[in-house]
């Protein structure tokens, strides 16, 4: 088997902007994505928050990446720390057999005959959507299906009552996710320092639910 050191090995074209502070906000700029596609080509690096990455565009990249990504890559170290802190030791963070182990242990939940228990309620979630959607007439379909599939995620995982409950917890998700991607600043005024506070307060209703579901067992 061949081996070599990696630090020896070619990087992709690219800019690597401003010295630690890199090109952030920009990487999240679909036209700014577009220009490096068009003069570098679906592979091209660059720099964020004192990290060199590379980014991946277009469907051939990313079906690299999503299909065989894990003979080349680490998903853990690709992850900044924020992100890590932030999820913890969950499947996103996580290479090799510790992947493996967990995601054997997550997939019956997914498998057909269980899929099977879920169905009225989605059903449920979907009928009080369409009913709310006829009503407004005109709604912003991103934000709306972004709150349809977390209240059936939340319902299912956590047995969260539609409504202000489930309101709260995608507002809470929401900030979390927000801290993935910034500055580790954990004042409470910081985006950082808010999705740590979401994050907490995520988990002591995860343990509750957790608690609640082993005293009324369901399917």
């Amino acid at each position: 088997m061949a081996s070599a050191d990696i630090s020896q090995k070619p990087l992709p074209p690219g800019e690597m902007g401003l010295p630690w502070l890199g090109v952030p906000p920009r990487l999240l700029d679909n036209e700014y994505l577009q220009e490096q596609y068009a003069k570098y080509g679906p592979i091209f690096k660059t720099r964020t928050l004192g990290r060199d990455i590379a980014v991946f565009l277009g469907p051939e990249a990313n079906r690299f990446l999503l299909q065989g990504g894990s003979k080349y890559f680490s998903w853990r170290d690709g992850w900044p720390g924020t992100f890590k802190e932030l999820l913890g030791e969950s499947l996103f963070v996580q290479d090799g057999e510790d992947h493996r182990i967990k995601r054997r242990l997550i997939m019956p939940a997914f498998h057909r005959e269980s899929l099977h228990y879920y169905l009225s309620t989605m059903e449920d979630v979907a009928l009080r959507y369409l009913e709310k959607w006829e009503q407004n007439g005109q709604f912003g379909w991103l934000h709306q299906f972004k709150q349809f599939t977390f209240e059936i995620a939340s319902t299912l995982l956590t047995g969260s009552a539609p409504g202000d409950e489930t309101e709260h917890l995608s507002q809470l998700f929401n900030t979390l996710t927000a801290g993935f991607i910034t500055v580790p600043i954990r004042a409470s005024w910081a985006p950082y320092g808010k999705a740590l506070a979401a994050r907490a307060e995520l988990l002591r209703y995860i343990d509750r639910a957790i608690e609640n579901r082993r005293k009324n067992p369901t399917n």
